[in-house]
């Protein structure tokens, strides 16, 4: 089952950087490749358990934890009502907040600020 785990994970992560077609293509040539492809209809079952768990997840981060209730009440204007302890401080945040649940994300961070404004000013 722990090999299994390890090459649906593998998957999800592979199809970040490529199409879900080639991912399977090249998941099959490795699993005939290592004389595993009993594995593959469960590989597939586990891949999408783990995505929907991942889909179903909510992250709120935060720069600095006295933040977090200012940010709980903007994110309330947005019709999201969570917890303020639920916040992680995030030391990669300069400041603000981040927030991503499986329908929505909301960047509300200075470091993306800066990204933005750096991006604009170097093109």
């Amino acid at each position: 089952m722990k090999l299994t785990r390890q090459y649906a994970t593998a998957l999800i992560e592979s199809t970040k950087s490529t199409s879900v077609e080639s991912a399977l293509v090249q998941l099959k040539a490795t699993l005939k490749k290592r004389g595993h492809t009993r594995l593959f209809r469960s590989i597939l079952e586990t891949a999408v358990a783990l995505s929907q768990v991942k889909r179903n997840q909510v992250e709120y981060r935060v720069a600095k934890k006295e933040d977090a209730s200012r940010y709980v009440a903007h994110l309330f204007d947005h019709g999201i009502n969570i917890p303020e302890e639920t916040a992680v401080v995030d030391d990669s945040l300069v400041g603000g907040f981040f927030y991503r649940d499986g329908r929505r994300l909301i960047d509300g961070s200075y470091k993306r600020a800066l990204i933005n404004l750096y991006t604009k000013i170097t093109q």
